[in-house]
């Protein structure tokens, strides 16, 4: 199986953890940062896994558009309750 494969079958709740996970390792820096950290990631990523970081975009963008579906509502409405809660400080 290729990563393609594994994009297009991702379990909201391991894809959620591992969202947490990440921005809990970042919250001591500022977010300009934290944005840069990910930014920097995502795309080093993507050459790595020779994927276009558009088309991946628009790939998750597919996925939580189908949210009610896959559960994926919940999960990433609790990880922007997480960023705006413990990286920015507002709510």
């Amino acid at each position: 199986m290729h990563i393609k494969d594994d994009l297009t079958m991702q379990d909201p709740d391991e894809v959620s953890l591992a969202c947490v996970t990440l921005l809990d390792s970042l919250q001591d820096h500022p977010p300009s940062i934290q944005i840069g950290a990910i930014v920097s990631l995502n795309r080093l990523l993507m050459e790595v896994f020779q994927l276009d970081i558009r088309i991946e975009i628009e790939r998750m963008e597919r996925l939580m558009r189908d949210r009610e579906m896959l559960g994926w509502d919940k999960k990433f409405n609790a990880v922007r309750d997480y960023i705006k809660g413990e990286l920015t400080n507002e709510r």
